[in-house]
């Protein structure tokens, strides 16, 4: 599944990334916290970077996309600090390759019509997953969200832009580890 189709089949079932004005900054901050092993408002662990993480707006639960140092590594996490319910792949220097990276942009303002559109994905067993997260300057909208692909049906998890940290843009300087796809098609 590419990330256009991803936005043909959220349009045809009606399922809008607008957010009105509740625009947020890409590279939001993250914070430690107390005695858990987890990044708050994460399910990233403190010795990791924060790539991306929001909360899923109906269930609460959490999706975070996290980088190792030693080795490097790329991890897909979901569920909640006291649960996580899945962790997509083993934490090691191959993982980087489980993910497939794409990236669009333009520049500009409202009347220029910037625009971002950012995907990772990746497959496990029997379901296809791509992380969305996009913004468009000309409509005031931005949305981040999973869609989950299997071969019985398709799931848009809607993430709550005021909970996001970090960005998907943050992978366009790991291209050595992950290469843009987007780029790579051209």
């Amino acid at each position: 599944m590419t990330p256009k189709s991803a936005k043909i089949r959220m349009n045809r079932l009606g399922i809008s990334l607008l957010m009105g004005s509740a625009l947020v900054h890409p590279l939001g901050a993250h914070a430690n916290v107390g005695s858990s092993p987890y990044q708050r408002h994460s399910i990233c662990l403190k010795k990791e970077k924060v790539i991306v993480a929001f909360t899923i707006e109906k269930s609460g639960k959490l999706v975070s996309v996290c980088e190792g140092t030693t080795p490097s590594y790329l991890v897909y996490r979901f569920g909640k600090q006291s649960k996580i319910e899945l962790q997509i792949p083993a934490r090691n220097a191959k993982s980087w390759s489980f993910f497939r990276f794409d990236s669009r942009t333009r520049p500009g303002g409202p009347t220029e019509g910037g625009f971002g559109e950012y995907s990772l994905r990746f497959s496990n067993q029997q379901a296809d997953y791509t992380i969305l997260q996009n913004w468009n300057n000309a409509t005031q909208s931005y949305g981040i969200a999973v869609a989950v692909d299997t071969n019985k049906k398709s799931v848009l998890l809607k993430g709550a832009p005021n909970s996001q940290i970090g960005s998907l843009v943050l992978l366009e300087t790991e291209a050595e580890k992950i290469p843009n796809g987007h780029f790579a098609n051209e």
